[in-house]
């Protein structure tokens, strides 16, 4: 997992940061996600969120966690209140997710 620094050009700091999926050996996002479906990309998306919320919490990151979303978890309350609950376990308040969905 990688962060990228998001800055506020009015304020002169850090906004946020956007999680990102950084593997070894330069494998990108799209490959990691490569051949995947149904339950399977459900758990891998659920696991790489995890993986996000945890290393930001981990690393005390300032300001708002942005976290890029595949279709599995997007148009469902159910799935939101899941990652709100995901984001508690991982220290983190559910106020400083931005969720982007594609």
């Amino acid at each position: 997992m990688a962060f990228q620094p998001i800055l506020d050009l009015a304020r002169g700091g850090v906004y946020a940061y956007e999680a990102l999926v950084r593997r070894p050996g330069g494998i990108s996002a799209a490959e990691v996600f490569q051949g995947l479906e149904g339950q399977e990309l459900g758990r891998m998306e659920r696991r790489l969120v995890w993986e996000a919320m945890a290393a930001a919490a981990r690393l005390r990151l300032p300001g708002f966690l942005r976290i890029n979303l595949g279709s599995t978890l997007f148009g469902n309350e159910a799935a939101l209140n899941y990652l709100a609950d995901m984001a508690t376990r991982a220290g983190l308040s559910p106020g400083r997710i931005i969720l982007e969905f594609p």
